[in-house]
């Protein structure tokens, strides 16, 4: 059995819970497990009622603007995030799939045939341009920072790739 985690980490509403939920329509072949988790902020206000989706609370790093004052830069909380899914799941998964937490599935056809190629393929699966929407191509410089809109891998592959320990935004 070949067992895949899809996390989505951010804000927790509403609307990303249920963006999270479009995932479990997706049909996997039988030798495939996926489970779907959420990951949010302890000072998130608890919204959601439904227990489809498992929600795991942690301590908010925190973070500051960036130099536009409009976005955030978010590295201590994309460093938390992963590093607390390799440490608790790394030997539970064969392939972690890290989104945020306002992706949904419009074309669960095309994503899981996508998806499907992905996990075959030894590499990570990566949005490899920065920017302030997936949907909106406008690219944004920040220093150090691969997009945290979408990243999957073996275990053992983004715990080589990623610098795991927090770091000062500044």
């Amino acid at each position: 059995m070949f067992k895949i985690l899809i996390a989505f980490q951010g804000i927790l509403n509403e609307n990303t819970y249920k963006c999270a939920l479009t995932f479990k329509d997706i049909i996997f072949p039988k030798n495939i497990k996926v489970d779907i988790l959420f990951i949010a902020w302890k000072d998130s206000k608890n919204v959601i009622q439904d227990k489809q989706i498992n929600i795991i609370y942690l301590d908010d790093p925190s973070t500051i603007l960036a130099k536009d004052n409009y976005s955030f830069i978010n590295l201590n909380r994309q460093i938390k995030t992963t590093s607390f899914l390799l440490k608790k799941f790394k030997n539970k998964y064969d392939y972690i799939l890290k989104l945020r937490s306002d992706i949904l599935v419009s074309d669960t056809r095309k994503f899981k045939k996508e998806f499907l190629k992905a996990i075959n393929i030894p590499k990570i699966w990566i949005l490899n341009i920065p920017t302030f929407s997936p949907r909106i191509l406008k690219p944004i410089s920040l220093k150090h920072h691969y997009s945290d809109w979408f990243i999957g891998g073996t275990p053992n592959r983004l715990s080589k790739l990623l610098q795991l320990e927090e770091i000062d935004e500044s």
